[in-house]
């Protein structure tokens, strides 16, 4: 049980931590300690003259108007990536449009044909290969192209915060790097990280006729591993300084006790779980609404000022005062036999004030 609940929390605070480092503002000053560090992140802010502090919820919530920009906003302007769906459960696309996908500059999903046949060949307008690969040689170039299933989770600003110091102008190909038949390829299950450098020499060096060539369903990811071998581009090690995972390829389910299902071997060593981490399998709508809402919606207040504060409402004993004092009555050292005719004279005696209670209530029933 010690070791479940460690693993939970690790994996789980972890996350909850790479989001909300994300959501530091730029340029304001705050005294909180609970930072981590990307040392080619943190040169590449000072290259492009970005200074970065820290602030509280409790201020970004309660306090004044913080005249700065939030690091996550900056960097979905800074760092534009275009997602790829490869939907083949059409029932996922609502919730993916809903929580994550919401961080995509662009949306574009690849609807791969629903059948009932045989999951070994299928017609070429059926193969999750060929629709995969006709849509990356007609996409527009962007800095980033990121491929993932429609079971997954996607962090996107642990994924800009990881790419953000790369030159998308060279030839990147990151993921989860797996080995299968001697090819090296990153597998669809922990998401496919492009460049646009990769992609200007898929375009300009194979063509559609490429992608027709095979049509077996479920091994896109594996061919687009071999035609990038062909071109010269390898999948590169994308563990974070602590040798930690990135890219998970599993659910939590299979994270938190440890019985994940090795269908490839690892190309590098795979070991849960960074607290950048970038991606994991949801497997269904309603988990993906259920993450959105820890990372993105639930607010944890540790401490503050602003909005911490007592209840502002009078007391009671302010109450009977003010009554007094609208009406011009400005002795506090009042009786309650004097306060309570007072009463009677401007507002109504207990009986009356029943009386019309209820015959309100009798006209409210008959009509």
């Amino acid at each position: 049980m010690v070791h479940f609940y460690l693993r939970v929390s690790v994996f789980l605070l972890g996350v909850l931590i790479g989001i909300f480092l994300a959501k530091y503002p730029i340029n304001v000053v705050n005294n909180n300690e609970n930072v981590s560090t990307n040392p080619s992140y943190d040169k590449w802010l000072l290259e492009n003259k970005i200074k970065r502090n820290n602030v509280i919820w409790d201020r970004l919530r309660y306090g004044e108007n913080v005249k700065s920009v939030i690091e996550s906003d900056f960097l979905f302007k800074k760092v534009p990536v275009t997602c790829l769906i490869i939907l083949k459960n059409y029932k996922n696309e609502e919730p993916i449009r809903n929580t994550w996908a919401k961080g995509c500059n662009e949306l574009k999903f690849i609807k791969i044909p629903q059948t009932r046949s045989a999951p070994f060949k299928s017609r070429q307008e059926r193969s999750s290969w060929m629709l995969l690969c006709n849509q990356l040689q007609d996409l527009s170039i962007t800095d980033w192209v990121f491929i993932v299933n429609d079971y997954s989770f996607v962090i996107m600003e642990n994924l800009r915060y990881y790419v953000a110091p790369l030159d998308p102008n060279d030839k990147h190909y990151l993921g989860h790097a797996v080995e299968f038949w001697t090819t090296q390829f990153n597998s669809k299950n922990g998401g496919i990280l492009l460049s646009r450098g990769s992609i200007e020499v898929i375009k300009s060096r194979t063509t559609k006729a490429n992608c027709s060539s095979i049509s077996y369903l479920n091994r896109e990811d594996f061919y687009l591993g071999k035609t990038m071998a062909t071109l010269g581009i390898s999948p590169n090690d994308t563990r974070d300084n602590t040798g930690l995972s990135r890219f998970l390829p599993f659910n939590l389910n299979s994270l938190l006790f440890n019985n994940e299902n090795h269908l490839y071997k690892n190309a590098f060593p795979f070991k849960c779980c960074s607290k950048n981490s970038i991606t994991f399998q949801a497997l269904d709508g309603d988990k993906m609404y259920l993450y959105y809402y820890l990372l993105y919606t639930m607010q944890v207040f540790h401490y503050g000022q602003y909005g911490n504060k007592p209840n502002s409402q009078d007391r009671d004993d302010e109450i009977w005062k003010r009554f007094l004092r609208e009406r011009n009555i400005f002795n506090d050292n009042i009786s309650s036999e004097e306060y309570f005719r007072v009463w009677v004279k401007y507002i109504d005696n207990p009986s009356t004030f029943a009386a019309k209670l209820q015959e309100e209530l009798s006209n409210n029933i008959e009509l």
